[in-house]
């Protein structure tokens, strides 16, 4: 039997995105959003687990712009 999701996502949901650390900005795609998370891929290796960062990403159509 499959795994069961905690909460809904939104698909098909697939945004680009950076992803910031410190002064680095590292392009990607934001996948799989729900209300308690999201997967981000990117083609660079990621930071190590634990690391702060912020995902910059364009939501919609409008000029609006999300750091989260």
């Amino acid at each position: 039997m499959g795994k069961q999701r905690q909460t809904e996502r939104i698909q098909p949901f697939v945004a680009a995105c950076r992803y910031v650390v410190g002064d680095r900005r590292v392009p990607g795609f934001l996948m799989n959003l729900s209300s308690a998370g999201a997967r981000l891929h990117s083609d660079v290796e990621g930071p190590s687990v634990g690391t702060a960062i912020a995902v910059e990403v364009r939501m919609g159509r409008q000029a609006t712009h999300l750091r989260l």
